[in-house]
């Protein structure tokens, strides 16, 4: 796939300034957590970066084709947008794992530069009770979840596709945050990101009954829709159930009910993307302690 080209005339630098005068960034916010000042957090959309064509305009994935110097860009963008120092942020290589890692100062700034190489290997969701570090999960259709605890001053960041979702991601986090920091899941506040909605999100039956497996004992199915022998799965409702299986609190929970497939002119969407035999970026959610 080409790339375009910048406008004649301009040098790229001034092409970039051109785009950030035309492309306001929108920064999604969860209520619960807002209500804290102890804690920063966003959800980005495509709107306010640098980048061109399929990747247009704030990806902030190197992993996916784009233009590195323009990711950076979009990085540091963001940063500047949320007066935070992007010096300060942590990115893992996702996976699709259930892995998690408790982040400490000595991993400020891995992932930030170049390219994923030098983000948190193989990890899927990263805890801290560190100040002034960043942890960020790129989306592209799996869910973005976000933690808060109040009492024990402990953040994280939770990449859950169905594959995490059915092994339990979220359940397992809940029990790091206890193990490392004393995090009583009562206690604990969570902001349940844009990604695949149920209207959108359809799977193969052996995938239905993995992620159904994961909620053994919910008597309910709000959470699925049987069409022509696929199922529409709601990962975020499952990823719901398994918190208040876990002990959170129902009113702890807030989700955003933005669906990146049926809105991939807002958020990057892969699935939108194959469809159209392209590739296409990522947008972020991230947390950090103030």
């Amino acid at each position: 796939m080409s790339k375009s080209s910048f406008s004649a005339g301009t040098t790229p630098m001034e092409e970039i300034h051109r785009l950030l005068s035309l492309s306001p960034m929108t920064i999604e916010t969860f209520g619960n957590l807002s209500r804290y000042p102890g804690v920063a957090h966003f959800q980005t959309t495509r709107d306010g970066g640098v980048s061109r064509g399929v990747y247009s305009s704030l990806n902030l994935s190197y992993s996916v084709g784009d233009d590195q110097a323009a990711v950076l860009e979009n990085r540091r963008r963001l940063a500047r947008r949320l007066g935070l120092d992007l010096g300060h942020f942590v990115f893992s290589s996702q996976t699709h794992s259930s892995n998690i890692r408790t982040v400490t100062a000595a991993d400020r700034g891995r992932g930030v530069c170049n390219s994923d190489g030098g983000a948190l290997q193989d990890v899927d969701a990263m805890i801290t009770c560190e100040p002034q570090l960043v942890l960020c999960i790129k989306v592209g259709d799996c869910i973005p979840i976000l933690c808060y605890d109040p009492v024990r001053k402990a953040v994280g960041a939770i990449h859950a596709g169905w594959i995490g979702t059915a092994d339990g991601i979220i359940k397992k986090t809940v029990a790091a945050m206890g193990a490392a920091f004393g995090s009583s899941a009562g206690d604990l506040v969570f902001g349940i990101g844009a990604g695949a909605g149920m209207c959108c999100y359809e799977v193969d039956g052996d995938v239905f009954c993995k992620i159904r497996k994961s909620i053994d004992g919910y008597p309910g199915d709000d959470y699925f829709r049987e069409k022509g022998g696929k199922y529409h799965v709601d990962l975020k409702r499952v990823n719901s159930i398994q918190l208040q299986a876990a002990g959170v609190r129902p009113e702890n929970i807030e989700i955003d009910a933005g669906c990146s497939i049926c809105r991939s002119d807002r958020y990057f969407s892969h699935r939108v993307a194959c469809t159209r035999g392209e590739r296409t970026g990522r947008f972020a959610c991230g947390i950090a302690l103030l």
